[in-house]
């Protein structure tokens, strides 16, 4: 091993002491330190399968890190960049994604029941058969990002992008997909219930606004097998006689 590889090898060591140390706090394990990382850059690191639940990380960079298993369940990443990331099959329950960049990241398989992103750019990742249950979207671009056999029951897609992108036999379950443009977006097999709310199938350069039947008929005619849900009942009118009485003054 020349001195260059010790170099590195060792460099990588110290740049994956904080993600030790922070497993160390999840198990309440003396020695244990939360990773509350700014600025960092972990690049390319092998972080497969290690637990960073309720990490918090700001500003960092994870260009291609391999992340596939990990647990980051409850962890905040605010403006950060991971452009194709791996995290293949990892857990990220109520995780909270937020101004980050990650292009091309790999989610497959994952399970990111009841995450939240927002404003990030997601564009050309892999959602492939991840579940997503719960989920919250706002406002991220989701351009070309793959879907397909995902289960996206009661997530919330609002001002989103999703030109090109593919939900093909994605389960759209109680789903609401407000202000969304899912124009040349593949749809042919996505099934369930949809909230009764506009949808965009315009273009990047011209919206094109479509709400109640006649979003549902676009909707169709792109291969989705969906409805409208329900609204819930009303209320049951006020029986006159379960009024309190009038108290004369």
């Amino acid at each position: 091993m020349t001195d260059q590889d010790r170099a590195w090898e060792q460099r990588a060591l110290d740049l994956l002491e904080p993600f030790h140390r922070h497993q160390l706090w999840v198990q309440h394990a003396p020695g244990g330190r939360q990773l509350k990382a700014d600025g960092a850059t972990y690049d390319r690191l092998d972080l497969s399968k290690l637990d960073l639940r309720e990490a918090e990380l700001t500003n960092c960079t994870l260009h291609h890190a391999n992340l596939a298993g990990a647990d980051l369940s409850r962890a905040h990443l605010e403006d950060c960049a991971a452009t194709f990331a791996d995290l293949g099959g990892a857990r990220l329950i109520r995780t909270t994604l937020t101004g980050s960049d990650l292009r091309g990241a790999r989610f497959a398989r994952a399970n990111l029941i009841g995450s939240r992103f927002s404003r990030d750019d997601l564009q050309d990742c892999d959602f492939r058969d991840a579940d997503l249950t719960g989920c919250r979207w706002h406002a991220n671009g989701l351009r070309s990002a793959d879907f397909r056999g995902a289960n996206l029951a009661g997530a919330e897609i609002r001002s989103c992008g999703l030109q090109l992108a593919d939900l093909t036999d994605v389960l759209l379950d109680r789903v609401i997909l407000e202000y969304s443009e899912l124009g040349e977006a593949y749809l042919r097999g996505a099934h369930g219930t949809l909230m009764a709310l506009p949808i965009d199938v315009g273009t990047p350069e011209q919206r094109r606004l479509l709400e109640g039947e006649e979003a549902l008929d676009w909707l169709l005619s792109a291969g989705a097998d969906v409805r409208w849900m329900a609204p819930p009942p009303p209320p049951p009118a006020a029986d006159p006689a379960d009024r309190p009485p009038t108290v004369a003054t």
